[in-house]
């Protein structure tokens, strides 16, 4: 999908919570913001849904009947798929983040959470990363 900062409609985001008013909101705080949003109610939902729509991005609970969003965020290591995750929990996997240090996730917030500072993580997650220039990079020889 096309992440293009300033243009938030054009980024997907998923969100994945079991507790149906916490999914809901997330959704319009996000929708909001002019994102296209999709939900699903449990981690196995979500990749099932990742399987066949893409997404820029992942907003999800942990603790889910099934799988959780430390399962889903294995699965999607395992598939390297380079999809940004953001986990929102009120018991968040803090142990077994810092013992597996390549499940990378782009924020952590613990329930409640502050609905602005997830804002910014979401768009912080959506930018795409700065162009490097180097000198030799324009193709163009000094001499």
């Amino acid at each position: 999908m096309g992440k293009a900062p300033g243009f938030p409609g054009l980024c997907r985001i998923l969100v994945v919570d079991d507790d149906p008013d916490l999914r809901s909101m997330l959704c319009r705080l996000l929708e909001n913001d002019g994102y296209q949003v999709e939900s699903a109610d449990c981690g196995t939902a979500a990749w099932e849904h990742l399987r066949t729509q893409p997404c820029d991005l992942v907003v999800t609970d942990h603790h889910m009947a099934g799988l959780s969003g430390l399962g889903l965020l294995r699965r999607l290591h395992a598939a390297r798929w380079n999809l940004p995750v953001i986990m929102v929990s009120g018991d968040p996997p803090d142990q077994e983040l810092r013992s597996q240090p390549w499940l990378k996730l782009r924020a952590l917030f613990r329930k409640p959470f502050d609905s602005s500072a997830l804002r910014e993580a979401v768009r912080g997650a959506l930018e795409p990363a700065p162009l490097r220039t180097t000198p030799h990079s324009t193709g163009f020889s000094a001499g």
